[in-house]
């Protein structure tokens, strides 16, 4: 393993790491074949004058997964709100003058709209079916309960390890402080100044 000097070009390299994995899973991808009906013997269900058309599959089907092709739209739409949001807080070194309310304010302030979408957005801005479903059996319902259940295990157990090797690796030490007013722990973190 080569030695890494700084926190910075440790950063660098977990990132280019995460471009690479998201290229090659982008790359192994298999398009979605779709026949397009030149002539009329396509559609009795003879290819002779049909042509082939490849088309990434990005996003859910629209036929058979409505929900989850709506719910992946507004994603895809807010998506860009919160990060340019951080974008705006790293630029202007805004996380200087944070505090654990601070943090809170912003994240949930970001978490919000994906939070409470399957209660006061059903249809999520894209026609989607779970507008006429009970709370429960929305998608967006699901994918919430999956993340939060996803995250929690992540947050709580994965950064408890003995080892702490990859915490140790980048320096980052992380307090916990109650907020006494919410009743829950929030999690800061900082670098070493060594």
């Amino acid at each position: 393993m080569l030695p890494i000097s700084s926190t910075g070009t440790a950063m660098a390299a977990i990132l280019g790491t995460m471009i690479a994995m998201v290229g090659g899973l982008v790359a192994i991808q298999e398009p979605i074949q779709k026949i397009a009906a030149n002539d009329s013997n396509a559609s009795k269900g003879k290819n002779s004058g049909a042509s082939t058309t490849s088309v990434g599959n990005w996003l859910p089907c629209p036929e058979s997964e409505p929900s989850k092709l709506a719910f992946e739209q507004y994603v895809s739409a807010y998506t860009p709100v919160w990060m340019f949001c951080f974008g705006i807080i790293v630029a202007f070194q805004l996380y200087e003058d944070f505090t654990a309310n601070t943090y809170l304010q912003v994240l949930v302030g970001l978490s919000l709209p994906f939070l409470l979408q399957p209660m006061l957005l059903p249809s999520a801005g894209f026609n989607s079916p779970d507008a006429e479903r009970p709370l429960l059996e929305r998608y967006s319902f699901k994918a919430n309960v999956w993340i939060a259940v996803y995250s929690f295990i992540g947050n709580y157990w994965y950064t408890h390890c003995k080892d702490q090797l990859f915490l140790t690796f980048l320096a980052l030490q992380f307090f916990f402080v109650q907020l006494t007013s919410l009743s829950f722990h929030f999690c800061v973190s900082k670098f070493d100044d060594d």
